[in-house]
């Protein structure tokens, strides 16, 4: 029975180690200590920023140890934390230890040595469930799930809608100041302007940091 105890735990901790080693990788460095304190920082900002169900299926796909460290200190009765992405920089760098500027690519990192590890689509899934501004800090690019489906689509639907604004505002500023230094259509642009203001107070999106 010892023994059968001892190989439990001794998988256990390889597994943990693997996922570690794989974390230092992407990182470049061979000191496992910093590699800890940056994987236990990931996991704890993108664990707060979760929905309660959303980060207790994310933490099943986690091996036994590091899913220990996953929920060390977690308050469910106080998320999601709703910070932006100014805060979650903030709060990951803090807990690595590591300035504010090193963020942007110690998170993607070690995002990208995580999706190596779990399930196909397991972490995408957990990543669609952030907005815009923090999921590019944690995945670099702020990419949409790799699946598509509803949080893909709205991706797309929201840089269209910028797209759009800023073409529209383009337009009204031309009517109201032509090359030519004539006022063209000098009541087209107030109305435009409304239009244009309306447009980028009502988005479809609702997303919030």
């Amino acid at each position: 029975m010892t023994s059968t105890r001892s190989d439990v735990f001794e998988r256990a901790t390889r597994t943990s180690h693997a996922w570690l080693d794989a974390v230092a990788a992407e990182l470049g460095t061979s000191d496992a200590h910093a590699a800890y304190r940056i994987l236990r920082a990931w996991l704890h900002t993108f664990r707060d920023r979760l929905p309660i169900d959303k980060s207790v299926d994310f933490a099943a796909g986690l091996p036994e140890l590091l899913r220990g460290v996953y929920f060390e200190g977690w308050r469910p009765a106080h998320v999601p934390l709703k910070y932006g992405a100014e805060e979650y920089r903030r709060r990951f760098a803090e807990e690595a230890g590591i300035d504010v500027t090193e963020v942007a690519r110690t998170a993607p990192a070690v995002t990208g040595a995580l999706r190596g590890q779990l399930a196909a689509g397991q972490l995408d899934r957990a990543l669609a469930q952030l907005p815009t501004a923090v999921r590019g800090v944690v995945d670099g690019a702020g990419r949409p799930p790799a699946d598509g489906g509803r949080e893909a689509w709205m991706h797309a639907l929201d840089v269209q809608m910028e797209e759009l604004v800023t073409a529209v505002k383009t337009l009204a500023d031309s009517l109201q100041h032509p090359p030519d230094g004539r006022t063209g259509a000098p009541e087209a642009a107030p109305a435009m302007a409304a239009r244009t203001a309306g447009s980028s107070t009502s988005s479809p999106l609702g997303w919030t940091d």
